[in-house]
């Protein structure tokens, strides 16, 4: 009796990399440009700016009806965090969730996506996405500067990499039809 193979044989990868090959030859990789990657970062800033705005118009509510004797008080509190709020809803979930699942709102209508700096040019998986988001945040909160540099850093890169995407070794590409 013949033992069906467990391994994948090491012909079939030589031709599934040969066969990639040929297709990034054929269809060469085009980064996206930092025009398109601005235009999907502010709408992507849009939407979570407007779900945060939302959720926390939502709280406000909820507390009026809850407390209104104190609920000025603990309302001008919570606007004081809306920012900050926005920015934690940006990196825990939107970004790292919506890159990990092929690229954010913003960046499917601009019609590019984040993919790994690879030959099978695949999503990255979503902890990667959620700690490029972390350190993303990390630069904007080193005085917004490392962040701008970052941004800026496109335009001098072949590949058009950032600084975040160049630590976890990923790329922005046109999405292909």
């Amino acid at each position: 009796m013949i033992t069906p193979l467990t391994q994948s044989d090491s012909i079939d990868k030589l031709l599934t990399k040969i066969m990639t090959e040929v297709e990034q030859e054929l269809h060469p990789i085009k980064y996206a440009s930092f025009f398109q990657r601005t235009i999907a970062r502010l709408v992507d800033m849009s939407i979570v700016t407007g779900i945060a705005v939302g959720a926390s118009y939502i709280a406000f509510n909820f507390i009026r009806q809850d407390t209104p004797e104190s609920a000025v008080y603990i309302i001008d509190g919570l606007k004081q965090a809306l920012p900050a709020f926005g920015i934690m809803l940006w990196v825990t979930l939107y970004s790292p969730i919506m890159e990990s699942t092929g690229g954010t709102i913003g960046k499917r209508i601009i019609r590019v996506k984040i993919v790994n700096d690879d030959a099978e040019h695949k999503n990255p998986r979503f902890l990667t996405c959620a700690a490029r988001a972390w350190v993303y945040l990390v630069f904007i909160m080193l005085l917004v500067v490392p962040a701008i540099a970052s941004c800026i850093f496109v335009l001098f890169n072949d590949k058009k990499m950032t600084f975040h995407d160049k630590m976890f070794n990923m790329v922005c590409v046109r999405n292909r039809k």
